[in-house]
């Protein structure tokens, strides 16, 4: 059982520190290219909406919110980033130590560390800033993550338990 865990921690230390890179790797571009790579993803979002849904009135409605629809795009890169790492760095946790209140602390401790750690590194980008309503996003998407799993860790060990034996 030890090496299985050993395994497993393993694994989610290196999808972390993936997670971790990627997230750093997107703070350390420019305000152009953030900005390019938004654009970008908003065209293939819009692209298949219009593409589900059809093209009117949708089409006009894209194009007269586009700025704000970029920006939501911003929001929800930051949301999914966030919440993967939740996942997985919450997960380690738990499985190091399952004390409910223990794990689920350091993870959302942890979580704030990089939260302010990317907003931090972009200081030293052109073209970007330190920005708290992004902290709050990320924490958005980290707790999520973190509350789920500390939900169903609950789950668990309460299913875990052997029922009582209910006729005394």
């Amino acid at each position: 059982m030890k090496l299985f865990n050993t395994t497993k921690k393993s694994i989610l230390a290196i999808i972390i520190i993936l997670i971790i890179a990627f997230i750093f790797f997107n703070s350390i571009k420019t305000g152009e290219e953030s900005t390019k790579i938004s654009e970008l993803a908003a065209k293939v979002v819009s692209g298949f909406v219009l593409f589900v849904f059809g093209k009117q009135p949708l089409d006009s409605l894209i194009y007269y919110f586009y700025s704000d629809f970029i920006a939501h795009i911003r929001i929800i890169a930051h949301f999914i980033e966030f919440f993967m790492l939740g996942f997985a760095s919450t997960i380690f946790l738990s499985i190091q130590d399952f004390k409910e209140k223990k794990f689920f602390n350091k993870s959302l401790f942890f979580g704030l560390f990089i939260a302010t750690s990317d907003e931090t590194l972009q200081l030293f980008s052109v073209g970007r800033a330190f920005q708290l309503s992004d902290i709050f996003i990320d924490m958005m998407g980290y707790t999520s993550a973190a509350i789920v799993i500390f939900l169903f860790s609950l789950y668990l060990k309460r299913a875990r338990k052997p029922a009582l034996n209910k006729s005394l």
